[in-house]
């Protein structure tokens, strides 16, 4: 390194979050680096490592325990009737979007950014074509759902995510016109009465 060269360390970012079935979940880690040198214009290198988290299996109990741990950042997979668990650690817990991953496919409570939605999308009973898990608005908790068979859940984190990626119930409507925001309010307020906020494990 030349006299008068200073290196100045940027943000890190994670990307390419992707799952390995019941094992693990990796990424990358992305660190960008400023060259300075005298009299030349900047030069902007990256580093990037993969990162790891271990899957570990777990009873519907202890992941009923794990819920309760308020501080800790924590993924919850849910594959058939397995279920499984990841700790992510503190200096991730910032950077990691699983809302914007597509680590197991098209989430089908609102693929292609809301515009084609499941028809169960509602908070209303089951029997006016409502769905259990929009009704459950303070915690959403994977196992109550059967007929949910594959999705992932991300806790204690900057961007908590609950992601359905295979649901025996899952049917689509067409596009719905556009609301105004005034039929959005009248819509949403109907439909809060049906919610629970219980928040019972």
């Amino acid at each position: 390194m030349t006299e008068g060269t200073k290196t100045k360390k940027g943000k890190t970012r994670i990307e390419n979050i992707r799952l390995i079935p019941n094992e693990r979940i990796e990424a990358e880690k992305v660190t960008r680096f400023k060259m300075i040198k005298p009299n030349s214009l900047p030069v902007i290198t990256e580093e990037r490592k993969v990162i790891s988290f271990k899957l570990e299996e777990i009873s519907v109990a202890k992941l009923r325990e794990l819920r309760r741990i308020k501080d800790v950042p924590m993924f919850f997979l849910k594959n058939e009737d397995k279920y499984f668990y990841a700790c992510i650690p503190q200096e991730f817990q910032r950077m990691l979007n699983f809302d914007e991953a597509d680590i197991i496919g098209d989430h089908k409570c609102s693929p292609n950014g809301s515009i084609i939605c499941c028809k169960y999308l509602s908070a209303a009973p089951d029997e006016l074509g409502g769905c259990a898990k929009v009704r459950d608005c303070k915690r959403k908790k994977m196992e109550n759902y059967p007929f949910i068979t594959t999705c992932y859940q991300v806790v204690n984190t900057m961007n908590d995510v609950f992601c359905v990626c295979a649901c025996t119930r899952a049917k689509y409507n067409d596009p719905r016109p556009k609301l105004s925001r005034k039929e959005m309010i009248a819509n949403s307020a109907k439909l809060l009465e049906f919610c629970d906020f219980d928040g019972n494990l």
